[in-house]
């Protein structure tokens, strides 16, 4: 039996919702897409509940009117500048020799106890980037090994507990051009450019006094977009420098998002890391996707969907602390761990699904099924997101 699944990606600038079909193989069908102006959103925060909803839902019904198909479930995504990752190790004894699931879940939750995560951040992501059995190291899945002795290597992904951000161009040009954020977002679009200046003057409105306008050199307009974007990439090479990572991304760097469509970007990148092959890189192929999708600029919401089809590492500790992965259930014991997307089910679990849609489809509601009610932790703004986004729809 098949899921149809919603993608929304939020963003400063817009919103965007796909839906597509994942069949029994976990192969993806889109079916419909809706963008959207995004309204009520700064610097990737949610600043007006109200004006941030109607974006959300003005994208989801143009999605839906063109899928004509219930939503099962929705995955949604936050840009988040001020993430950070730290890496970690766990150590563990295994009693019984034989390394099941559970013994992978616990040797991730040590190296994630182990971890120094700071007051002000959350943990998002725990992914394994290496296993070690015995005295065997790198191994790339230790399920079903015998064994005395496991460890593992992960990199923890977290973010701030305060208000989410990001890179903000647009709100840069707004400042130093002092227009309003509408009229800088598409200067930045038409005449976002890091390779070639010119001195043409453009007539833009005035922040408080729109119907006057003020002459601005293009020659300022790329001067504001180049210190930013240099400034991003410089703080990245600096980041990978004391992590000592550098020298084990071979095969280079990958821009992608919206930012990519700035003319001569991936050369500034290519300076400042000239050690390393630098590319742009565009959503994979999947049926039914429409072309204007197949652009860097939704390279997120795309992934969305691959992540739900259970295109995700082996194993994986999500915000919620479980363990997600795509073993078969009848595999191993797995006692309270929970179980990827990916898994086939039994035909009696196949069974209480079709009765949970049959339920869902005549009240036509959105079930967030990898987004349960967190309870009262208000600190949170991935457990916030979630319980707001449960109230939108």
């Amino acid at each position: 039996m098949s899921d149809t699944i919603l993608a929304i990606d939020i963003g400063s600038t817009k919103v965007c919702a796909i839906i597509a079909e994942i069949d029994d193989e976990g192969k993806l069908q889109v079916q419909g897409h809706g963008i959207a102006k995004s309204q009520g959103i700064k610097k990737g925060a949610i600043t007006n509940i109200e004006l941030a909803s109607r974006s959300i839902k003005k994208a989801i019904n143009d999605a839906k009117r063109i899928a004509g198909s219930n939503i099962t479930s929705a995955t949604v995504s936050i840009s988040n500048a001020y993430a950070k990752s730290l890496n970690s190790t766990g150590i563990v004894n295994i009693p019984h020799k034989d390394i099941s699931i559970k013994e992978i879940n616990r040797v991730m939750q040590t190296a994630l106890y182990n971890a120094n995560v700071p007051n002000e951040y959350e943990v998002v992501h725990v992914l394994p980037y290496n296993f070690r059995v015995d005295d065997q190291d790198f191994i790339e899945d230790p399920f079903g090994m015998n064994a005395s002795r496991m460890e593992v290597d992960v990199n923890i992904i977290m973010t701030q507990k305060s208000n989410l951000s990001n890179l903000n161009i647009t709100n840069d040009l707004s400042m130093a051009l002092h227009t309003p954020l509408q009229i800088a977002e598409n200067v930045k679009i038409r005449h976002g450019n890091l390779v070639e200046t010119s001195n043409e003057v453009i007539e833009l409105p005035i922040i408080g006094d729109e119907e006057n306008r003020n002459g601005v050199s293009l020659e300022v307009v790329h001067s504001v977009i180049f210190a930013r974007v240099e400034e991003a990439f410089m703080i990245l090479a600096k980041s990978l420098d004391k992590s000592a990572l550098k020298e084990q991304i071979g095969a280079g760097i990958i821009l992608t998002g919206g930012m990519t469509k700035l003319k001569g970007i991936r050369e500034l990148a290519q300076s400042i890391f000239p050690a390393l092959p630098v590319r742009i890189g565009k959503p994979r192929e999947i049926d039914g996707l429409f072309d204007e999708l197949k652009d860097p600029a939704f390279a997120t919401v795309i992934g969305l969907l691959l992540y739900k089809a259970g295109e995700h590492t082996q194993y994986e500790i999500d915000f919620q602390q479980e363990l997600l992965h795509s073993k078969d259930i009848r595999t191993d014991d797995l006692g309270d761990i929970k179980i990827g997307n990916t898994v086939k089910e039994t035909e009696v679990k196949r069974e209480e699904k079709k009765q949970k849609e049959d339920a869902e489809t005549e009240s036509d509601n959105i079930i967030f099924d990898d987004l349960p009610d967190i309870g009262a932790d208000k600190q949170n703004p991935i457990k916030k997101l979630t319980n707001w986004a449960k109230q939108l729809f």
